[in-house]
């Protein structure tokens, strides 16, 4: 498995059951998940999109506040907004559970997405207004099935690192290593022309160096540079986000 996601939210509303472009039954699920941030109540939202029998399941049986655990792939979609392509980060559902919502705490209301993948270019860190360090990073990750063309097609994930994990991603990292992220999701509110839309967003809680391109390619020598010695100690190490 390349890449997997969980979470656990309350539905927002009750689904339609509708047709996409190719004829075939789909039907949107929004859940929220609550937060509490610095004090403050909040909620974040993840959609994803049911189809066929799963589709038609859901609009039956799934109601408002009804509280699903979620199992899913991350994939990335073309959206046109206003005549313009934007790519968005899209769950595609496995496996859907019902639970008790008597019974849920807000402890269960977690998200998590798990990605190994290649880096698609060097990091560069990056200070907020607000004086936080963050590195944005996309990974190319390689679906595990094939197309309708036989060929395996690749996703470009795009992660936010911060504080020591983002210093130390974009001092070790280059173009082309692989690495594994286990993260959260955010979502955040977008505008083109005038057009209001919400996106989905993972924010790194811990990076794990598998290998790096560069040493993968070179041939086994005796003599070492430091750089390189400290770029072969790498693999294998983890951070935690600060």
């Amino acid at each position: 498995m390349r890449n997997l996601c969980t979470f656990c939210g309350k539905v927002v509303e009750k689904s339609e059951l509708k047709e996409d472009e190719e004829g075939k039954k789909v039907a949107l699920v929004r859940l929220s998940l609550p937060r509490t941030i610095n004090g403050k109540e909040s909620e974040e939202f993840i959609e994803f999109t049911a189809r066929n029998k799963m589709a038609e399941n859901i609009v039956q049986i799934v109601n408002k506040d009804d509280v699903l655990a979620v199992r899913g792939n991350l994939i990335t979609n073309s959206v046109d907004i206003m005549g313009t392509n934007i790519n968005k980060l899209e769950v595609v559902p496995s496996q859907i559970s019902f639970l008790d919502k008597e019974k849920v705490t807000d402890e269960l209301y977690q998200s998590q997405a798990i990605l190994i993948g290649r880096l698609v270019k060097t990091p560069e860190l990056t200070t907020t207004e607000s004086g936080k360090s963050v590195t944005n990073i996309t990974l190319a990750v390689t679906r595990d099935e094939k197309n309708e063309e036989g060929v395996y097609e690749t996703d470009f994930i795009n992660v936010s690192a911060w504080n020591g994990s983002a210093k130390t991603v974009s001092e070790y990292c280059r173009k082309g290593d692989l690495i594994a992220i286990i993260g959260s999701f955010y979502s955040k509110k977008n505008e083109y022309k005038d057009v209001e839309y919400d996106t989905l967003n993972i924010s790194a809680n811990k990076i794990s160096f598998l290998s790096t391109k560069r040493y993968d390619e070179e041939p086994e020598k005796e003599e070492k540079t430091t750089k390189n010695k400290k770029t072969k100690d790498k693999k294998e190490s983890e951070i935690e986000v600060a």
